[in-house]
């Protein structure tokens, strides 16, 4: 039986990705901002009316962007680089038009080609900040974290606003700086605040960031205080019901987390949902469910990848590796995944299925590079903890192991479990040697 793979969406990617992974091959329930649907028809009559006014196509991509991050469906984003590539044909040197494909290529993981854009577009306009940040986040993604804190200390200084202090935010949840990113994500929300030009979208956004990292440091009663918070602003957004689910989960209050997950469904029909609502039913022993939603996620995930979409190499990846099967298939694709995202993350991918595989000293290799930032992750350790298990790295496997309980101990159920039982294991025998 297929069974549930980690599924941790931890948003700490840019302020202008794609909240969680998605795809436009589902139709999804459009309960999200009217006003971006007002923008987007206003825009779309200016540009017949004018076709040669390139500003409106921007402004019309920034329309698409932001209703790809409220619904989550990546056919918006598609719109957008269609409208910014007209755009850039009518004036090649527009810096706005430069910047929003940019940002485009960054949603669908072209950071080299982001790269590239955003460097032209600090040519073209060196003093205006939002370009360090599509700049930032490509170095990011492409592993070169040094370079992606430079770049975003920048934008902060030419301009301290919700889009700098959200990426410094990030970047310090990669390093470990836990305080540190709380504080930063904290004024990105009082920034956005006195901004009246700042959509509801970022702002709620702030408030589930601020949940999530409660919740990474396993306090469900704070992180449920932000993601309500969230709803508030924006009451059917689906990064902040799908969250609010996860503590219900985590809470054992598995009738509500599944209402909470049909929602987002209904929103956002994305496999990682299908997953969290196939681990609520089976944790109530509807196995017969979970195995249906299990195998839906599984055939969605393939189908994307099939058509191209590297975005998913990583998530069938560790499904793959989670449920032990096509397991050389899943090692092809995070070593493509790797090639694309050198992120701790990519790593840790990697590291997981050589573990599946049993090649626990290729599994210790890839981890010594996923743990190199000091990010404080529970599933970072709990990976780390099990191989050097493996090893007989005792005393290893046990800092890790107990590290990632006392982190979060609602990471995930079933691999919670596994590290108890593991360090009862751990204690047994080193009870029997004294």
């Amino acid at each position: 039986m297929l069974k549930k793979i980690v599924v941790i969406i931890i948003l700490i990617s840019p302020l202008i990705l794609t909240l969680a992974c998605s795809n436009s091959k589902n139709e999804k329930k459009d309960i999200n901002n009217k006003e971006t649907n007002n923008k987007i028809e206003f825009y779309q009559k200016r540009i017949a009316a004018d076709p040669i006014a390139y500003a409106y196509y921007n402004r019309l991509a920034q329309a698409y962007i932001l209703k790809a991050r409220e619904t989550g469906d990546t056919v918006y984003y598609d719109k957008a680089e269609e409208t910014l590539k007209k755009s850039l044909e009518l004036n090649s040197k527009n810096y706005v038009g430069t910047l929003y494909l940019a940002m485009v290529n960054i949603s669908k993981h072209d950071f080299k080609e982001a790269l590239r854009y955003a460097e032209k577009a600090i040519i073209l306009n060196p003093d205006e900040s939002y370009a360090y940040g599509i700049l930032g986040d490509a170095y990011n993604d492409l592993g070169e974290t040094d370079k992606a804190l430079g770049t975003y200390e920048k934008m902060l200084r030419l301009k301290p606003n919700l889009d700098s202090y959200s990426r410094i935010s990030n970047l310090k949840v990669i390093k470990g700086d836990t305080d540190g990113a709380i504080r930063a994500m904290q004024k990105a929300y009082e920034a956005g605040l006195k901004d009246v030009r700042t959509p509801k979208e970022n702002l709620a956004w702030t408030q589930v960031m601020l949940g999530s990292q409660y919740f990474n440091m396993g306090d469900l009663e704070e992180a449920k205080k932000h993601y309500n918070k969230s709803l508030e602003i924006m009451p059917n957004y689906y990064v902040a019901l799908e969250h609010l689910a996860e503590v219900n989960a985590a809470e054992g209050k598995y009738e509500e987390a599944q209402k909470l997950y049909k929602r987002v469904l209904e929103i956002n029909p994305s496999p990682e949902f299908y997953i969290a609502l196939a681990g609520a039913y089976e944790s109530k022993g509807r196995e017969d469910e979970a195995e249906r939603l299990y195998k839906k996620a599984q055939d969605i995930y393939e189908s994307y990848v099939d058509n191209g979409d590297v975005g998913y190499l990583r998530n069938l990846a560790l499904f793959y590796a989670d449920n032990s099967i096509n397991l050389e298939k899943a090692l092809d694709m995070a070593k493509r995944d790797l090639q694309i995202r050198k992120d701790v993350y990519a790593y840790d991918t990697l590291g997981w299925i050589y573990y599946k595989q049993g090649k626990f000293d290729k599994a210790l290799g890839a981890y010594n590079e996923s743990l190199k930032l000091s990010t404080k992750d529970a599933k970072l350790y709990y990976h780390a903890g099990m191989i050097n298990y493996k090893l007989n790295n005792i005393d290893k496997a046990n800092e890790y192991l107990t590290l990632a309980l006392s982190t979060n101990p609602y990471f995930d159920t079933a691999s919670a479990k596994e590290a108890k039982n593991t360090l009862e294991k751990i204690a047994s025998k080193n009870h029997a040697k004294n």
